[in-house]
């Protein structure tokens, strides 16, 4: 001390085996390790040369429709969601303001970085790397049951989340959640069925347009009860939802592009898919389905009475193709188009015995660009008919030019049975759907399971929590997102709560080992 200032006596060692440029270089490369892809950034000075910015992963997958993508191969594609997983995040939201499970709802999306989760009237935007809750919006008259018979109201695109709710479609900020326009059906028409209330169904977003579906007001399944858990969301012959027409608008103006109306009979919604520049569907040629009560018909009066597959431009609307299609299939319909096909499954009983008769699957392969046939095939599922658990709802899957057909595997070209493909026959214990990454299938098996495509082997991901009853186990931006989706759960799986896990590349994992099983609920 002099004179009341502290001085020092001698400097402190340091450490002089580099100099600030190596601690940068160094500090550089950690900061990059650690930040979270896409939008993370250090700031290691003041210069611009001092901020790191972190891009996207080279290789990771999205899920921006209800089946992945509009050509609803439920695949995202990703190389990175694979092998053991460790929790990367959990927390909101929880429960409370969710639609329980046993109504099957949409799937939720992710892009950029972004979580989409569906909820009761509303969704939430999470950041999928770390759980921040970045938004939540109201959306009255959006949420969607036992959407597997009908089409999701959610797409998203880099910029803006596209959610419909009753006759209009609103285009919302991806980053701060802000409606920015709203997309509204047409009312206009020469004919008389379409100039009826509709209220906007089926959604997808594809380069720089919009596509929506119109279904007469009421047909959309929106309420949550236990008799619709018990005579809609599962078992056998339930109708469909079928659509009048088809519009598309510009996504960042708003302004109507063309209008396809179906005149001939409903278009099934749950067939609806884009690929290649071309919109897909399955049109009723049974022009009574569409005086159907609200847009609603069994499978037998929508398809059993002749139908035919209907290819359109998407940029102009104009009719590129259309092929009669014989189908006998009772319960459910489906449609993916990969590699320059188009498949169309569906489900059916092989007679009405609940002891001895078993689930079909019809699976037609065409040619997207003409509707040629290529081949098809009957599957017996080896599960009893009226089954209680999705046993006849099953959406096929597309991963590296093979057709996964629960429980069989087909080269999707030439229809060659892949016996490799090692899954059990039977039922697992579970009414969801796959989803894949580029190597590996998630699914609900008591608890969340995932199936290691290439070694034929099943793990368990999470031991504690369940996902929900159709899709929410989702594979994009290198994570395993699992949103909540047990609301309304009375199984024995208490944590209840958004979750995200990250492939563990040393290859542990909590979770122990499990296999499918057969038998239980």
């Amino acid at each position: 001390m002099v004179d009341g200032r502290a001085v020092l006596s001698e400097k402190p060692a340091i450490d002089r085996s580099f100099d600030i440029k190596d601690a940068k270089q160094l500090a550089a490369q950690e900061f990059h390790r650690v930040l979270r892809p896409i939008n993370g950034v250090a700031v290691l000075g003041l210069s611009d040369a001092d901020v790191i910015h972190r891009g996207p992963l080279p290789g990771a997958g999205e899920w921006t429709h209800f089946y992945a993508n509009p050509a609803n191969t439920v695949c995202s594609n990703d190389i990175y969601v694979q092998g053991a997983m460790l929790v990367q995040w959990f927390g909101p939201p929880g429960p409370r303001d969710l639609i329980d499970r046993h109504h099957r709802t949409v799937a939720p999306l992710s892009k950029n970085g972004r979580l989409f989760v569906p909820g009761n009237d509303r969704v939430y935007c999470v950041d999928a790397y770390n759980g921040t809750m970045l938004w939540e919006l109201e959306a009255p008259g959006s949420k969607r049951v036992a959407a597997f018979r009908d089409s999701s109201y959610m797409a998203v695109s880099d910029d803006l989340l596209y959610l419909s709710a009753n006759d209009a479609c609103m285009a919302i900020d991806v980053r701060t959640g802000e409606v920015k326009h709203k997309m509204r059906l047409p009312t206009s028409s020469s004919d008389p069925v379409a100039e009826q209330p509709h209220e906007w169904a089926y959604t997808a977003t594809v380069d720089d347009l919009v596509f929506g579906s119109a279904v007469k007001s009421g047909g959309l399944r929106r309420v949550q009860s236990r008799e619709v858990a018990g005579t809609i969301s599962y078992w056998d012959f339930v109708p469909l939802v079928g659509s009048d027409y088809l519009v598309t608008f510009d996504r960042h103006s708003g302004s109507q592009r063309w209008r396809y109306d179906a005149s001939e009979g409903l278009i099934v919604n749950a067939t609806m898919t884009i690929a290649d520049g071309t919109v897909y569907f399955v049109q009723s040629t049974n022009a009574e389905t569409l005086k159907a009560e609200r847009g609603q018909a069994k499978l037998n009066d929508l398809v059993g009475k002749g139908a035919q597959l209907v290819a359109l431009d998407m940029k102009t609307g104009d009719v590129r193709w259309k092929k009669a299609i014989e189908l006998k299939v009772q319960h459910n319909l489906f449609a993916l188009a990969a590699d320059g096909l188009l498949v169309v499954a569906g489900s059916r009983n092989t007679g009405q015995d609940r002891k001895s008769d078993k689930v079909l699957y019809d699976i037609h392969v065409f040619t997207c660009e003409s509707g040629k046939p290529v081949w098809n095939t009957t599957q017996n599922q080896g599960t009893g008919i009226g089954g209680d658990h999705g046993e006849q709802d099953h959406h096929p899957v597309v991963v590296n030019r093979t057709l996964y057909a629960e429980p069989f595997a087909y080269d999707l070209r030439t229809g060659k049975r892949d016996t490799s493909f090692a899954w059990n026959h039977g039922h697992r214990r579970g009414c969801g759907n796959f989803s894949a990454s580029a190597t590996t299938f998630f699914f609900r098996n008591a608890t969340a399971c995932m199936f290691d495509i290439a070694g034929n082997k099943i793990e368990a991901v999470s031991a504690v929590s369940s996902p929900g009853c159709y899709i929410n186990l989702i594979p994009a931006g290198g994570l395993l997102l699992a949103p909540e989706a047990s609301s309304g759960c009375s199984c024995n799986f208490a944590v209840q709560t958004s979750q995200a896990f990250l492939p563990d590349k040393s290859g542990t994992t909590g979770a122990a080992p499990t296999k499918v099983e057969q038998q239980g609920r």
